[in-house]
Order: structure tokens, then C-alpha cells, then sequence
């Protein structure tokens, strides 16, 4: 385990080093970065300038859900984008082969190698939305819904990392399919509102099978004190079964995979 974690802060230095030599590009990214999740912002007050709440959310609630979904959106493209993209890449161009007799874990590989500082700014612009809604929504948040909150991101994170890599590997099957890596984006967006909007087979579906509330809805209510029992046990539950999932697949795949040469 030491072994990956020095491998891995290994790669956050290379490509520290490599935005450093295009500080002009990594600024320009993060300015677009910060302007999309400021807009997303925006976009919820113009839905309240008539309503003051919807589903029984309030805007300052609202905030809080959009807040929280900017944060899950950019840490997952902080930590993944990048090698979600480069899949295909490597595929098409046979450079999957050189991976694969790398002595260490081919998904750790292809999942880790890159991160994307561009996305740091938007993970501060969501904390700030997010701070600034539970303060004027009059929120109490104490050290157990900190935590709470906390932990749910990384639930939320390690669901839609094991769903997302489980869709870029499709192309070990079909070589080249053009932006795989954005398929998963439409399902993320989903999350800007709380799942609480929708009714009857869509909001059980959204809770419960295809779990966008976790990405910002039940981190919002865990902040808020309003976590229902045993959400916290279901999405470690659906964590660790989506990345066994994945990894099962993944393994699975490169077994039908025939290399560059055939």
C-alpha cells in the first residue's frame, strides 16, 4: 500500500511539474472553471427569483446541493478526467500493451497516472457555496455532520469513479468510440437539484439504483442533520460493490483484449 501512495504522489508531482511549464493554459482552465460553476449559481436564482422553495428546499438549501455537486464534479475531474480520456488513447494507439506489463495494478495505472490542477479552483468555488448557504440558511452543523458530509463525498466519488470506469472500459471491446469519457456527465448534472424534485419511479431510481443523491443530495442533508438511518450503510454498500464491480470488469476485459498486435 506504501508502495502505490509513493507511486502515485510520484505522478501528482510529474504533472505538477508539467502544468508549471503551462502556467498560461492551467489559468486559462481555471478561470473557465470557476466561470461554469459560478454560472451553475445563476441558473438557481433565477429559479427562485418566483418560488422561494421547491420540493420543500429552500434556495439556500438549493445552494447547498448545487454547492456540494460542483465539489463531487470537480474532484472527480481532478482525479480521473484526464485517464478516462486517455483510455481510448491507449487502446487505439497500442500504447495499453506497455501498461500491462508494468509490474504494478493495470487499473491503478490507467485510472491514477494523470490529475488535473485546472479543477482545484472550482473544488474552493463550491466550498465557498456551500459555507455560505449553511451559514444563511441558519444551519447548526456540528463535528458528526461534518463528518458525515465528508464521508458521503468520498462515497460519491468512489461510486461514479467505479460507473465511469466501467464505461471507458467498453473500449477494450470496441476500440474507438469518440468522448466515452463524457457519457457519465448527463447522470452527474442530474445532481445540481435534489433528487427530492422528482416523484415515483424516478426518484426511487435516482436514490436508490443509479445513486445521483449521493453525488450532492444526501451529503446536503447529512450537513443539514437530516440523514435518514442507514443511507450512510447503503452507499458504503453500493461503493464498494460498483468498485468490485469495476474491477471484476476490468479484469474480466483485458482476458478478451487480444494487444496492439492482433
Amino acid at each position: 500500500m506504501l508502495r502505490y501512495l509513493r507511486i502515485y504522489l510520484a505522478f501528482v508531482r510529474n504533472c505538477a511539474v508539467r502544468e508549471m511549464e503551462f502556467r498560461t493554459d492551467l489559468v486559462l482552465f481555471s478561470v473557465s472553471n470557476v466561470l461554469t460553476s459560478a454560472l451553475l449559481v445563476l441558473m438557481m436564482a433565477f429559479l427562485f427569483a418566483r418560488t422561494r422553495e421547491i420540493a420543500g428546499w429552500t434556495a439556500e438549501r438549493v445552494v447547498l446541493v448545487t454547492g456540494t455537486q460542483i465539489i463531487v464534479t470537480a474532484m472527480l475531474d481532478f482525479l480521473f478526467f484526464k485517464n478516462m480520456s486517455m483510455l481510448s488513447r491507449y487502446v487505439n494507439r497500442g500504447e495499453l500493451d506497455m501498461v500491462l506489463v508494468k509490474p504494478l495494478n493495470s487499473q491503478f495505472l490507467v485510472s491514477l497516472r494523470y490529475v488535473d490542477f485546472s479543477q482545484l479552483p472550482s473544488m474552493v468555488v463550491g466550498a465557498a457555496y456551500v459555507i455560505g448557504a449553511v451559514q444563511r440558511a441558519g444551519i447548526a452543523v456540528t463535528p458528526l455532520s461534518i463528518a458525515l458530509y465528508l464521508a458521503l463525498l468520498g462515497i460519491a466519488v468512489v461510486m461514479f469513479y467505479s460507473l465511469w470506469f466501467l464505461t471507458v472500459t467498453l473500449v477494450l471491446y470496441v476500440g474507438r468510440i469518440n468522448n466515452i469519457q463524457y457519457l457519465i456527465y448527463p447522470v452527474i448534472e442530474q445532481a445540481r437539484l435534489p433528487t427530492d424534485v422528482f416523484r415515483g419511479p424516478l426518484r426511487l431510481a435516482f436514490s436508490f439504483i443509479l445513486p445521483i443523491a449521493f453525488v450532492a443530495t444526501v451529503p446536503a442533508k447529512a450537513l443539514s442533520g437530516l440523514l435518514e438511518p442507514g443511507t450512510l450503510l447503503y452507499g458504503l454498500a453500493f461503493a464498494a460493490a460498483t468498485l468490485g464491480l469495476s474491477v471484476w470488469f476490468w479484469n474480466f476485459s483485458l482476458k478478451q483484449y487480444s494487444g496492439a498486435s492482433a
